[in-house]
């Protein structure tokens, strides 16, 4: 039996892909798109025990996944035991859900929703891999853009002065990556083969089946595995450029705290520090203040923060341009990132519909990524 789609999405390239015979529609029995709940009652109230895949990008998306799950338990889950093939009320229509985001943190759960029901939760995939090459790229920016000093280049112009001065090259300098996952991994290609960086080291919390705490992976890195904090400090005290890329999770709250600070101070390295992955894993007030004294860092490049749109009164806008990049969240959009999350749902839907194979990454709600 076809699953029919449910599309909670605002973006108009979707309704696009999803229009009537369209390549990606004709694999599902019916599509229902909307932005609200009251969008979907039509297909919430059936009963036939079709079987239901949710694509989900708006704000409401977490209301309809909900809505979802709760339904396989009315009436005694008599729904939800139609495509069970048993009395459990623990199982509902839905059988794959997939966001065109590569985070998590957006849905913003609900905790007694978390604890009743994410269990119940069918396979769930991400647009892991959409946004990692964008992102990369704006590492090699924020690198170069401090490496090339160029505020002061600029500053220079403005003035019109010529004035000849040495930058330091990137062949000479160590890059650490705090959170080694897909991004990461691209990170790590993109400035080892772009900017030919003389080591690259990485934390991550996962270790690989041998259970070595510290290895070299395949694309030379110098991987610190485990999760634990005496690596992070292994890490910043080691390298010319930090670049994290946490999911926003209770473990990575406040990861770059005012004692990983300390220790990057004491190193006397004065790194860049960039922050493609999630605001709350940086305690912004003591970032500012290091910035501002600028003894810690030659610069940072911030895209990402613990609320967003930044606040007006936030310290990180009164640190000099020479001191930061600061980027709206805008690192991983490209002008085609909406046209890529489609199609890469698309090559998983037939994946999915068409031969019965699971993505190649499952999200875990408990996990945060």
């Amino acid at each position: 039996m076809k699953p029919a789609l449910v599309a909670v999405v605002n973006w108009p390239v979707a309704a696009r892909y999803l229009s009537f015979a369209s390549p990606l529609a004709s694999l599902f029995s019916r599509v229902s798109i909307g932005t609200q709940l009251s969008d979907f009652e039509a297909e919430l109230s059936r009963c036939d025990g079709s079987p239901v895949v949710a694509l989900v990008q708006a704000s409401a998306s977490a209301d309809v996944i909900k809505a979802f799950i709760e339904a396989g338990s009315r009436d005694g889950g008599v729904c939800a035991a139609q495509l069970a093939g048993s009395g459990s009320p623990a199982v509902s229509r839905l059988v794959w859900i997939h966001t065109l985001y590569a985070g998590l943190d957006w849905f913003h759960w609900e905790a007694a929703f978390l604890a009743n029901y994410s269990h119940r939760l069918p396979p769930f995939s991400n647009a892991r891999g959409v946004y990692s090459a964008m992102l990369a790229e704006h590492v090699l920016l924020s690198i170069l853009y401090f490496n090339r000093q160029v505020t002061k280049l600029q500053q220079l112009r403005s003035g019109r002065v010529w004035n000849r001065f040495p930058s330091p090259c990137c062949d000479v300098q160590t890059v650490g990556i705090v959170g080694y996952g897909d991004i990461g991994r691209i990170v790590a290609q993109r400035v080892k083969g772009g900017l030919n960086v003389k080591r690259i080291m990485a934390t991550k919390r996962s270790q690989p089946a041998s259970g070595e705490a510290m290895y070299v992976d395949d694309l030379g890195v110098h991987v610190l595995a485990g999760g634990d904090r005496s690596h992070l400090k292994q890490l910043v005290e080691q390298c010319d450029v930090i670049v994290a890329a946490m999911p926003k999770t209770p473990e990575t709250r406040h990861a770059i705290d005012q004692e990983c600070l300390d220790w990057i101070a004491a190193a006397g390295r004065r790194p860049i520090f960039v922050n493609i992955g999630r605001g709350s894993t940086v305690d912004e007030v003591a970032l500012a203040a290091a910035l501002q004294g600028g003894g810690v860092f030659r610069g940072a490049a911030i895209d990402v923060f613990d609320v967003e749109p930044l606040p007006q009164d936030s310290p990180l806008w009164s640190v000099p341009d020479d001191r930061l990049l600061l980027t709206s969240h805008n690192a991983d959009i490209s002008t085609t990132s909406e046209e890529d999350a489609m199609e890469h749902f698309s090559a998983l839907a037939s994946r999915v519909v068409e031969h019965g194979e699971l993505p190649p990454y499952l999200v875990s709600l408990g996990r945060g990524y």
